[in-house]
């Protein structure tokens, strides 16, 4: 039993280094076009779902990689969905924040995670302008790494919902009416919750990192992709937060401890 716990630990850690490395050379690779990318089609007439020759050269490079290093591993990702036949299945956001990206915005990032039989093992995001790198191993705590400086990360310490500070990511898309209901449902219920605020940089897997690093208290989102939250979820998890997905999907992250309060206000 203790070999078999041993090797499971072990290779563990070896998807994990291996999420790490290819997370920051995606990075690098996305820096080669940063602001200057051409924009290949867009997947909505609204021009929400952007596909650049960066999201296809990022995807196209992890994929083979993983491929490479574990060729019967599922993978799901933004530009590659296919169904799940494996009981390791990897889950990709080759470059999060699109527009952001193609405009110059530094807030953008890489995110890969890994779900052995539907349960996040880890999740990697690494956001290369910033040079800022976050990652968490399942029931291992949740880091932050910048200039070669590595930290343990917990969310932050508010208690109450005044003044807090929330980031939050939506679609605006009045012709689809799941959206717009849940738009609609939100604008609602945010309502009963006078005074906090708002921060936006359309980027769910970074957000949810500051969730989980303390930068802010909750993240509120409408409707996210998988490949959105896999990893930035379990950042979260581990740092000390709480996740919940409330009807209409919305999707909500805290630092726990506003939690029940937040989801209470807005389910009056």
């Amino acid at each position: 039993m203790k070999n078999n716990s041993f090797l499971r630990k072990k290779q563990i850690e070896n998807f994990s280094e291996f999420a790490k490395r290819l997370a920051k050379q995606a990075g690098n690779l996305l820096m080669k076009d940063y602001g200057k990318t051409q924009l290949v089609k867009i997947v909505d007439r609204d021009e929400k779902g952007l596909i650049t020759r960066a999201d296809i050269k990022s995807n196209n490079f992890i994929v083979n990689s993983i491929t490479h290093s574990y060729p019967s591993h599922s993978i799901h990702s933004e530009e590659l969905q296919k169904s799940k036949t494996h009981e390791f299945n990897w889950i990709v956001d080759p470059l999060d924040g699109t527009n952001n990206y193609r405009r110059g915005d530094p807030n953008f990032s890489v995110s890969i995670a890994l779900e052995f039989r539907n349960k996040i093992l880890f999740g990697v995001v690494y956001a290369p302008v910033l040079e800022e790198f976050y990652w968490s191993t399942l029931n291992q705590g949740a880091f932050y790494e910048k200039n070669g400086k590595k930290i343990k990360i917990r969310v932050s310490g508010k208690k109450s919902l005044a003044m807090f500070t929330m980031s939050v990511t939506t679609d605006i898309d009045w012709n689809n009416k799941k959206i717009s209901n849940s738009i609609i449902s939100v604008v609602t219920r945010i309502k009963k919750i006078r005074h906090f605020r708002r921060r936006m940089i359309e980027n769910t897997s970074l957000e949810l990192c500051h969730v989980a690093q303390g930068r802010y208290d909750a993240h509120l989102n409408i409707l996210p992709k998988l490949w959105d939250i896999a990893a930035g979820q379990l950042i979260v998890t581990e740092s000390g937060g709480t996740i919940s997905v409330l009807k209409n999907g919305i999707y909500l992250a805290t630092n726990g401890i506003i939690h029940n309060k937040f989801v209470e206000a807005l389910n009056k």
